[in-house]
């Protein structure tokens, strides 16, 4: 909840934009925005929004590893 996109994509080597771009994320905070925020202001459970991160982060890892 606590973390904010950029500690995410830092921490799992992703690009800047790539969540802001597969979670459709508009507000001019991002990546500074945190998890709990985005929620928030999306009207979405934190529990769904870590799920979906998560699955679009595997998605990505996914795609690295079959590039290699």
């Amino acid at each position: 909840q606590w973390m904010t996109f950029d500690y995410i994509n830092h921490l799992f080597i992703i690009p800047d934009t790539f969540l802001q771009q597969r979670l459709s994320i508009t507000d001019s905070k991002y990546p500074f925005l945190t998890i709990k925020q985005y929620a928030e202001k999306t009207n979405t459970n934190v529990i769904t929004v870590v799920n979906s991160i998560q699955y679009e982060i595997k998605q990505y890892m996914d795609r690295q590893v079959g590039n290699k």
